[in-house]
């Protein structure tokens, strides 16, 4: 693979834009995208998804919960044909280290409520850690820009009848 970061800043209030700034500097395998307000985490990928210069396109958040060695299986999952995938906690072979007793509980209810729905064999709807054909994606329109739209991204695609898969990852409390 040949690997070019997108970063999204997507207005923080910190010095974030400043650091991507002087660490993305001159180079040419980084892109930085600033939203000039809050946008929330769904359309913050979604711009990622457009600025990126290839077709499979891997997304992780800033907060260190996953491993982003774990983009290898990602891609993989994608060569062999998924339009999207994701990195799951809760499927049988992943795991959860520090997380809230209360966050799991919320969390795992949830993703149960959308293999109900969605008719759907997967156990985690809501990562950020996820591996896309970009050209399935851009341009989609959610009607939700946060963590709902990051599970509306999932449905939309399941709901179109493409390919819709999850491996095994470890979710770390920041």
């Amino acid at each position: 693979f040949r690997l070019h970061l997108v970063f999204v800043d997507d207005a923080s209030m910190d010095d974030t834009l400043a650091v991507l700034n002087r660490l993305t500097a001159g180079r040419t395998d980084c892109t930085l995208v600033r939203h000039p307000a809050n946008q929330g985490v769904a359309h913050a990928i979604l711009s990622g998804l457009d600025a990126a210069p290839g077709e499979l396109v891997c997304s992780i958040d800033a907060d260190c919960t996953y491993d982003p060695h774990g983009i290898g299986a990602l891609a993989e999952a994608l060569l062999t044909g998924a339009t999207l995938v994701t990195a799951s906690p809760y499927h049988p072979a992943g795991h959860v280290v520090g997380v809230p007793p209360w966050r799991l509980a919320l969390s795992r209810t949830l993703s149960a409520m959308y293999r109900r729905v969605l008719r759907s064999d997967l156990h985690t709807f809501t990562s950020c850690f996820r591996g896309y054909r970009r050209s399935a994606i851009v341009g989609m329109p959610l009607e939700h820009s946060g963590f709902l739209g990051v599970a509306e991204t999932m449905a939309r695609t399941i709901l179109a009848g493409a390919a819709v898969t999850e491996v095994p990852a470890t979710l770390e409390s920041r």
